[in-house]
């Protein structure tokens, strides 16, 4: 939709011009309980929404206001201001997730994605929003800003595991970041602190993050600093400080917990991988419509694709074991985008073209 266009009609919205369909607020802040009225044309919100337009169906009379009681005023007229003008209205951390739950609510996918681009810059300037942003990309299933926001987490560790805001991560959140590997961080001591902390808040999550804590490298750390951790119990310290000291010891004990002796580094470089590849690549793998052989598994997961083009057993092996882009890291960009560019000159070749040739161009 044209600039122009999108600033006519938004002009129309507020002049109430040819507008069919009104929301009405009740205004608790106020003595006199005020209403408060948004004032909307049917065709563009059912345009932008399946929930609206099933809201706006036939059966709904355009003569009668629709009550919204689950959402406040302020938050719905910024949704409705970014899908009649493409443009946000949103600077606090607050205003910010409520719109991105709302436009989820309604499925307006034009809005979501100019939250997703708006949030992942600001993750790029402020740390303080990662941990609340990264949180919402898991509940809402954001790869993308899920990516972006794992992506910074990797590079700067340090500043996100001692921020205050650390303690509000969800367990998946938590689990995802003690996950990454590379990490740039000098010691896992920090690591072990930092669920330390998280623990004295969240007592509750200790169960939940298991993987967590069998992540962190506990035989790189001191002795002494290991047996200050305050989530395990004193015989599974005792029996670490042992396995430290004895590398020779049979590993019968502590199967669980990692058992890697090399010290993580603050000095890596992270390689950067376009977030549009991470994506696609994400959503072909997961794609259950094979477009050779036209049985219900992924593309990447077809033998057939694997004689025509070995490259994707691999790729298929690294996925299949657990999704995110640190799967990624060993591999060149110009190699996986030449995978992306042979997949899809299959696509063209078996006449599918339209469904697969838009979606790889990279």
């Amino acid at each position: 939709m044209s600039s122009n266009l999108m600033k006519t009609l938004f002009k129309m919205q507020q002049n109430r011009d040819e507008t069919d369909c009104t929301f009405s607020f009740k205004d608790i802040s106020s003595e006199k309980s005020e209403i408060k009225l948004i004032y909307t044309h049917r065709l563009i919100l059912s345009a932008t929404s399946p929930v609206f337009k099933t809201m706006l169906s036939e059966k709904w009379s355009k003569d009668e206001s629709i009550e919204m009681s689950d959402v406040t005023f302020e938050v719905f007229e910024k949704l409705i201001k970014a899908i009649y003008t493409g443009h946000l209205d949103v600077e606090k951390l607050e205003e910010t997730l409520e719109l991105y739950s709302l436009a989820h609510l309604y499925q307006v996918s034009d809005v979501i994605k100019l939250l997703t681009n708006y949030m992942i810059k600001v993750c790029k300037y402020s740390t303080e929003v990662i941990i609340p942003f990264l949180n919402y990309a898991c509940l809402y299933e954001n790869l993308e800003l899920k990516e972006a926001c794992l992506k910074l987490i990797q590079e700067k560790p340090c500043e996100i595991l001692k921020s205050e805001v650390f303690l509000t991560a969800s367990t998946e959140v938590v689990k995802l970041i003690f996950s990454l590997d590379p990490l740039n961080i000098d010691t896992d001591e920090k690591l072990m602190n930092a669920l330390d902390n998280y623990l004295k808040i969240n007592p509750d999550s200790r169960t939940e993050l298991e993987d967590a804590i069998y992540s962190i490298r506990f035989l790189t750390i001191d002795d002494e600093k290991i047996m200050e951790c305050q989530f395990l119990n004193d015989d599974t310290k005792n029996h670490l400080v042992i396995l430290k000291n004895n590398p020779d010891l049979p590993i019968n004990i502590l199967t669980d917990f990692s058992k890697n002796r090399n010290p993580r580094s603050a000095h890596l470089k992270i390689k950067t991988l376009p977030g549009n590849i991470v994506v696609k690549l994400y959503e072909l793998f997961n794609d259950r419509h094979c477009f050779l052989c036209k049985a219900a598994h992924s593309s990447l997961s077809c033998p057939i694709v694997w004689t025509i083009f070995p490259p994707f057993t691999y790729l298929n092996r690294i996925y299949s074991n657990n999704y995110s882009h640190t799967c990624l890291e060993r591999y060149s960009n110009d190699h996986i985008t030449s995978i992306l560019q042979a997949f899809k000159k299959l696509a063209v070749d078996e006449k599918e073209n339209s469904r697969f040739g838009d979606f790889l161009d990279v």
